[in-house]
């Protein structure tokens, strides 16, 4: 690291989480056939905001925004198009 940016760390580093499945092949073949079921029947499980009862006014919003950053100060608007997250 270069000297003028050593002055700006004042962390240790985090560790780096393990990159490995946490589900043996047996379970996560298992998974991928249920999703793509669910799929099939276009079946949609609540607690994801995409169901009527779940939005706000009654009203599907196609957009929604999320809190980044260092502090989450700034808002990042996403698309959510209806033609691209509902079946």
């Amino acid at each position: 690291i270069s000297s003028t940016q050593e002055a700006n760390l004042e962390h240790t580093p985090v560790p780096v989480p393990d990159h490995q499945n946490p589900l043996s092949l047996e379970d996560f073949w298992k998974f991928e056939l249920a999703l793509e079921e669910l799929g099939n029947h276009h079946c949609i499980p609540p607690g994801f905001g995409m169901l009527p009862d779940e939005w706000e006014d009654g009203e599907y919003h196609s957009v929604e925004g999320i809190k980044v950053g260092w502090k989450q100060q700034s808002w990042l608007v996403i698309s959510l198009s209806d033609e691209i997250w509902r079946p």
